[in-house]
């Protein structure tokens, strides 16, 4: 269809395979997450209870379509 999709920075729970191989069709070649803190402990507290299996599936999408 035409369009191009583009991101500067996102959170990790709406990261799925189709939207970081729309991203990567799109030309883009960087994706930054947002998970905010180190520590699930210190994300649930600031209200961004991301896990790591979470953080780390949306690296391997993005190491997929790179």
């Amino acid at each position: 269809m035409g369009a191009k999709l583009s991101a500067s920075s996102m959170r990790v729970d709406p990261i799925s395979e189709p939207l970081i191989k729309g991203l990567a069709e799109s030309g883009n070649q960087t994706l930054t997450i947002a998970p905010e803190a180190g520590s699930l402990r210190l994300r649930n507290i600031i209200n961004k209870p991301q896990s790591d299996e979470q953080i780390l599936h949306a690296v391997s999408l993005a190491t997929k379509y790179n």
